[in-house]
Formats: structure tokens, sequence, C-alpha cells
């Protein structure tokens, strides 16, 4: 593209705020998902599809992150505060309907 070598500006990817906490979050789940077998994969899958089909960001979020944590007291999975630790307040980011 002409934005690679300088011809063109480069377009600003779509998207805001919620849906980057979104994928974040998302990418989380996948990472932990890929080492987890059995019954807990499938309701990490339903987190994740959760977030895949979301329309407001908040909301979903943080349902995603309360079931999360009642998982981690019936399986072993990395604790809630590792996999969610994203370095700003995933809470924050306003609602965000899937772009």
């Amino acid at each position: 593209s002409g934005a690679l070598t300088g011809e063109e500006e480069a377009r600003p990817l779509a998207g805001d705020a919620g849906l980057w906490a979104r994928q974040d979050v998302a990418w989380r789940l996948v990472q932990v998902r890929e080492d987890t077998e059995g019954e807990a994969a499938v309701e990490l899958d339903r987190l994740l599809d959760r977030l895949a089909t979301a329309t407001d960001a908040t909301t979903v979020l943080e349902a995603v992150i309360l079931s999360y944590r009642q998982l981690t007291e019936e399986w072993e999975l990395p604790p809630a505060e590792d996999v969610f630790a994203v370095g700003y307040d995933l809470l924050s980011t306003g609602d965000s309907g899937a772009t």
C-alpha cells in the first residue's frame, strides 16, 4: 500500500476503546483456552462467544470477568488478577458496538 511507502497517509483502524478492550480480553482468554481441556474449555469458548457478539463493552466485560472468576473456583485456571491485568481499566472503556 502507499502508506507503507510514504506515498499515502495511513488510515486509522476502525474501532474504539470498547472494541479494543474486548479484543484484548478475548486474546488473553484464547491463550488460557489453548492450555485447557474438557468442560472448562467449553466454558471458555462460551465466554469468547459472548465477547465476539457483544454490543455493550462494559456490560459484557463485567459479565465475562465475573464468569471467569467463577470458573477459577471450579477448575484450575490462571488467576483472574493475572488474566485481566491489562494495564488499564477495562470497565472504563465506554460502550462499544461490534465495529
